[in-house]
């Protein structure tokens, strides 16, 4: 029971994950026992100013994926769950993923004039 998350590009991330069945009954269990009302979800944390209280979105998956591209921002720190979540609101994690933190979108705003001084004199002496 495992989920993990890549970096594509700085406007991408891919998750990938395998969940067995019999956890992910044990889990539907706990909310309401039949998959009436009940939808497999990804929930995508922004987490680049902390965990605690981090901005999500849910994403509803369908047809049984294993697998998802997410579009996000860049310079940014992300997390995923995948769970399930009933229609009254009641949600239970099945696997959380680990830390990415996205690139940069462009290049450095730090301009270095010095980066190839060359003292003339010293290299004629």
């Amino acid at each position: 029971n495992q989920i993990y998350l890549l970096i594509r590009d700085p406007y991408w991330i891919y998750s990938y994950w395998e969940i067995q069945s019999n956890y992910q009954q044990a889990a539907l269990e706990k909310i309401g026992g039949s998959w009436d009302g009940v939808t497999s979800i990804l929930r995508v944390f922004d987490v680049t100013d902390g965990v605690n209280n981090a901005p999500y979105i849910d994403i509803v998956l369908q047809n049984m994926a294993r697998s998802w591209y997410i579009s996000v921002q860049p310079n940014h720190a992300y997390v995923v769950e995948i769970g399930l979540r009933h229609r009254n609101g009641r949600y239970a994690v099945l696997a959380r993923s680990n830390v990415v933190r996205t690139p940069r979108a462009g290049m450095s705003e730090v301009i270095d004039e010095q980066w190839m001084a060359i003292d003339w004199d010293k290299m004629y002496a």
